[in-house]
């Protein structure tokens, strides 16, 4: 359990979030679980609510469903081809959620809406995929995969107005990095350091968005479209 709080303080660190703006929570709920093929299963009603899941080991699934506003969820998978999801659909505001992953092979998700809502991934490793699909304005969410990784998928969805998107990743090659937002006044930022045969996207809609995409490196390719 050491090793799974100090990884989770620190990916919640990174991240930007801090497990202390839970302090007048309604509910808190942890998981932990350690070997093959386990299954965390969180279902939060309300507000203010507070879920941790941590898992160790291979193909586990960590699914964490909240429905209020000023929830915090956050999951830590140890191992390889786990799968994380945090879902925040109780239109409400002000939610945040974090999924870290260490080793190949994990998928993370986060699905919110309403608004002023923070999602995070953050991966180490290679063969990863990270989504976020937030709804609504005043967003933020990010992307990141670090020490290097080869075959790593960052895709970020954003409909609505004042949102904002970043996918990071730092060496490794033939990863992939995909941005749409589809309202106006966003803000999306592709940035990849070292690494080769990268591939970036950046698909806006609407007017009074900020595009920037840089890449180091050899063989990389990126694309931006700004449709007004």
């Amino acid at each position: 359990m050491r090793v799974l709080r100090s990884s989770l303080l620190a990916v919640t660190a990174l991240a930007g979030f801090s497990a202390g703006a839970w302090a007048a929570g309604d509910n808190a709920a942890t998981t932990t679980q350690y070997g093959l093929g386990n299954l965390a299963y969180v279902d939060q009603t309300g507000t203010g609510n507070w879920s941790d899941a941590s898992q160790s080991g291979a193909y586990n699934t960590a699914d964490i469903d909240q429905t209020g506003e000023n929830d915090i969820a956050t999951t830590v998978a140890i191992g390889d081809y786990n799968y994380q999801r945090i879902t925040q659909d109780g239109k409400g505001y002000g939610n945040e959620a974090v999924n870290a992953a260490y080793g190949d092979g994990n998928y993370q998700t986060v699905d919110q809406v309403g608004q002023g809502n923070f999602a995070a991934n953050v991966a180490y490793g290679s063969g990863n995929g990270q989504y976020i699909v937030p709804g609504g304005r005043d967003n933020t969410a990010t992307n990141t995969v670090t020490d290097g990784g080869y075959l790593n998928s960052q895709t970020i969805y954003q409909g609505g107005h004042d949102n904002d998107a970043a996918n990071t990743a730092s060496w490794g090659g033939y990863n992939t990095q995909t941005i749409t937002q589809s309202g106006s006044w966003n803000s999306a930022a592709n940035n990849m350091t070292g690494g080769s045969f990268n591939t970036q996207h950046i698909t806006q809609g609407a007017s009074g968005n900020y595009a920037v995409q840089t890449a180091s490196g050899v063989g990389n390719f990126a694309q931006t479209n700004q449709n007004n």
